[in-house]
């Protein structure tokens, strides 16, 4: 939370603090991770737009020439092959999924923050410390993909 945020709401100093250390972190764990895959998705694609325009500039080149240029014909088939590795390493390593997996996790990390400061859902409790346990639990449960109520 900003400091101008927390200028304003006094009386939720202790539970911004409680949450600074034990959500906050994870979050921005999640977080970046999210970020890493989405910038690595998004390096294999612009590698294959730009794989696929050289390739084919190459077979325009070759074909104004009249074919038969056996340069641009290896230059080809080499910018071809490293596409297809592309598009190989890229859907391997699934970034998207990765991405997309990562940053629904930390958005339901996120939310859990704003019902533990408003008191809604299960943390609308009395006692601060079965609070604090249904957030830890809540967290772990969000964190293994399970389901939280």
């Amino acid at each position: 939370m900003k400091d101008e945020h927390r200028a304003a709401a006094p009386l939720l100093d202790a539970e911004v603090e409680y949450l600074d250390r034990k959500l906050v972190p994870r979050f921005r764990a999640l977080d970046h991770e999210a970020l890493l895959a989405q910038h690595r998705f998004r390096l294999g694609s612009v590698v294959l737009i730009f794989g696929s325009a050289v390739a084919t500039a190459l077979g325009a080149v070759q074909a104004a020439l009249g074919g038969g240029d056996l340069g641009i014909g290896i230059a080809e088939g080499i910018v071809g092959a490293m596409v297809a590795g592309t598009v190989v390493y890229v859907r391997g390593r699934r970034f998207q999924q990765m991405y997309l997996t990562k940053r629904l996790v930390a958005e339901r990390l996120k939310s859990q923050y704003y019902l533990y400061l408003a008191r809604a859902g299960t943390y609308a409790v009395e006692d601060d410390g079965q609070r604090a346990r249904l957030l830890e639990r809540a967290l772990d449960r969000i964190e293994n993909g399970d389901e939280v109520e």
